[in-house]
């Protein structure tokens, strides 16, 4: 049975038939897109002010807050919260006065900072902060939704991942370029198509294996410091998974779909796996090659199961381009 990664969870994000370079030891001159190839990503709006807030506070029907790198917001509720977002569309929301997209006990939008005790949650309404930590993070806030009411908590922020240059990097707001994929059966190609998502067309060089149409689009992602990994689609739905450095020196990240505890090895393993070996699906999460060059993303992912005597095997490499 062929296994599902969490870039075909994101609308199919990656494959081999890229060149990839592995990123340098210190984590800031990867080599992707060539020999030599320089890296130019700008540091995002909000580096200063992100962070994941976990609430303290019990029976507040809210169980995070986060303001990302790039701007973005993500408001986890509680399983028990009733709160619905209001929103202001406009004619065949082409216009809308706010956006904002609700999946089930997720809220996200944009955010702007009004001033260092104010922010602006796009189709939420505002966070107030009440106290600050020493460290400048944030201790007690107000969250005033654009219905009314207000929800004051004790929040505590989630250490970070790293705060090495790799995370610094990695940690903003993507836009999907390009995808190629590839997957075999026993050995045989029967799958290789390259995904344009400008155009949102794609090109099948190899159609065996049947033909797949594209429903909803990937249009943006987002990583954060705080180990969120948000994938975006054009008809207003998100996904949000989990992610992690399993050897940061050479680039290789892991990322799994449920946010448990112990979810990630205590220590690095003494000898990495490859990313065939990892993926092989007697692991509870995934691994991908990263690398940078530009203001762009490289990665390349291969998988491989079994299933009925039959062995499925696949590789991705996407291209990405930070929006920051």
């Amino acid at each position: 049975m062929k296994k599902l990664s969490l870039w075909y969870v994101c609308m199919f994000l990656l494959t081999i038939g890229l060149g990839f370079t592995a990123c340098s030891e210190d984590g800031g001159d990867n080599e992707g897109g060539g020999e030599g190839a320089p890296v130019n990503l700008p540091t995002p709006a909000f580096v200063g002010v992100s962070a994941l807030y976990e609430v303290q506070t019990e029976n507040s029907g809210i169980q995070s807050v986060e303001l990302t790198e790039g701007g973005q917001y993500i408001i986890t509720k509680a399983p028990s919260s009733t709160y619905q977002v209001i929103r202001k569309k406009g004619l065949l929301r082409s216009t809308p006065t706010m956006r904002v997209v609700e999946d089930d006990n997720l809220i996200s939008g944009t955010y702007t900072k009004v001033s260092n005790v104010e922010y602006d949650l796009e189709g939420y309404g505002k966070l107030k902060v009440n106290v600050f930590e020493d460290d400048g993070k944030f201790a007690t806030i107000t969250l005033l939704p654009i219905d009314g009411g207000s929800i004051a908590v004790d929040v505590m922020a989630k250490t970070p991942v790293s705060n090495s240059n790799m995370t610094a990097n990695l940690c903003r707001t993507w836009i999907p370029e390009s995808l190629e994929e590839k997957e075999w059966e026993n050995g045989v190609l029967v799958w290789h198509a390259v995904y344009d998502y400008a155009t949102k067309q794609v090109s099948v060089k190899v159609g065996i294996d049947g033909d797949r149409i594209e429903e909803d689009w990937l249009e943006k992602v987002i990583f954060s410091k705080a180990g969120t990994y948000i994938c975006f689609y054009d008809d207003d739905t998100f996904e949000k998974s989990y992610w992690g450095w399993e050897d940061e020196t050479a680039g290789l990240l892991s990322y799994w779909y449920d946010d448990v505890v112990g979810g990630m090895p205590d220590s690095a393993p003494e000898v990495v796996p490859t990313p065939m070996e990892k993926n092989s699906g007697e692991e509870d999460f995934d691994v991908v090659y990263i690398s940078f060059y530009d203001n762009k993303m490289e990665g390349v992912e291969h998988w491989k199961d079994s299933w009925d005597d039959v062995v499925y095997e696949g590789s991705y490499a996407y291209v990405l381009r930070s929006a920051n």
